[in-house]
């Protein structure tokens, strides 16, 4: 049998395009999340940021895309708190004028509380001085001791403004250290957060919840703070004897506003940390975003792509600056995450080898039609 020199090209030629066909081998395809709404945003200088931002604007992408700007600025929070400097000329006032029932009425509440919970502690001990001094000119005898206890109890150091009081007021801090006798007890703290950090009377304790710092019988305010949750604080007793002192703190999630001057404080120290980036997905209240970092060198720029989804970093990559199209480059991030879904190599596919065989079916019979060639008989047939 001889065999056609088109043999191979022809059955290739057949076949070819049915494998091709049949397993999709057009340009490759990608598919996201129904209803996915990538959020993006742009750190690194503005020189490199704006062409990508430019090009981030065309169509390309199975999602749609939302652009952001970081929370550089500082946004001003509305309070209700007092003007504690004004409150507390108005109450030193109101005692050298002898007018104390105005000066208690300045002073009352938790005002004190409140500049221990932010950590003010020279506030505070200003606030329950100036209030004791008052309710000593008054003659509360009971609510002087309670406010003195308070001062020694919190460890609260005597302003310089002492020297403008009667020497009473000295005198009934003094009695209060001597009364307060009983060695430090435990105080239990711990959070509905993480690995929260405790705050006790104004002062940090290098602790992180849960943990237990010893403190002085009495009140005390203690304040847990974490990334991405509102601070909160809460006043707790504890007794001279008895059981340990406990307390477990709520905090609420972190408005944007909060958690974009956390997402600032944290940037500064480690900008590409989990938390940070976290932070980050909080403030621009987005639930999948995408950070793209241009980062200038000297051998080349780059740029830098991290993947947030739900509070997790799910991807990151870097390639040279300008090298991919942004749109290529979100994409990589996307099916690293798994957020979008591309098509398979050919050679991954079942039906590849499916129709491998199939075509290398066709193919040899294809090849046994060309080059087949019937045998020739030759008859002779001789007449009479």
């Amino acid at each position: 049998m001889r065999r056609h020199p088109l043999a191979l090209p022809a059955a290739l030629a057949l076949g070819l395009p049915f494998l091709l066909a049949s397993c999709g081998g057009g340009p490759s395809r990608t598919s996201a999340a129904s209803g996915l709404t990538l959020t993006v945003a742009l750190a690194g200088p503005a020189a490199l940021t704006a062409p990508l931002r430019s090009r981030l604007d065309k169509p390309g992408l199975p999602l749609e895309l939302r652009l952001a700007e970081l929370p550089n600025q500082p946004v001003a929070v509305a309070t209700t708190r007092p003007d504690t400097t004004r409150l507390l000329a108005d109450a030193r006032a109101a005692y050298v004028d002898a007018d104390l029932p105005r000066c208690l009425e300045l002073l009352a509440g938790d005002q004190a509380t409140v500049a221990l919970a932010e950590g003010e502690v020279q506030l505070a001990a200003r606030l329950l001085f100036w209030r004791l001094a008052c309710q000593v000119a008054a003659q509360d005898d009971a609510a002087a001791r309670a406010d003195a206890a308070a001062l020694v109890s919190l460890e609260l150091p005597l302003p310089a403004e002492v020297d403008g009081v009667s020497p009473e007021v000295e005198a009934r801090v003094t009695a209060a250290e001597r009364a307060a006798g009983a060695p430090a007890r435990p105080l239990f703290i711990d959070a509905d957060a993480d690995a929260a950090e405790v705050s006790v009377d104004g002062r940090r304790r290098g602790c992180v919840t849960p943990c237990t710092v010893d403190v002085r019988p009495g009140d005390h305010v203690v304040r847990v703070e974490a990334d991405g949750r509102t601070p909160a604080h809460r006043v707790i007793r504890v007794e001279p004897s008895g059981p340990r002192g406990e307390v477990h703190l709520t905090l609420p999630p972190a408005s944007p506003a909060l958690a974009g001057a956390q997402w600032r404080r944290r940037a500064a120290l480690a900008p590409d940390d989990p938390r940070t980036l976290a932070l980050l997905a909080s403030a621009l209240r987005s639930r999948s975003l995408v950070l793209l970092t241009a980062l200038p060198r000297s051998r080349g720029d780059r740029l830098r792509g991290a993947l947030v989804l739900d509070g997790s970093v799910v991807a990151r990559a870097e390639w040279p600056l300008g090298a991919p199209e942004p749109q290529r480059t979100l994409r990589d991030l996307l099916v690293r995450g798994k957020l979008v879904t591309g098509e398979r190599p050919l050679y991954r596919r079942p039906a590849f080898w499916v129709v491998v065989a199939g075509a290398a079916a066709l193919a040899a019979t294809v090849s046994a039609l060309i080059v087949f060639e019937p045998e020739i008989e030759t008859r002779l047939r001789i007449k009479p």
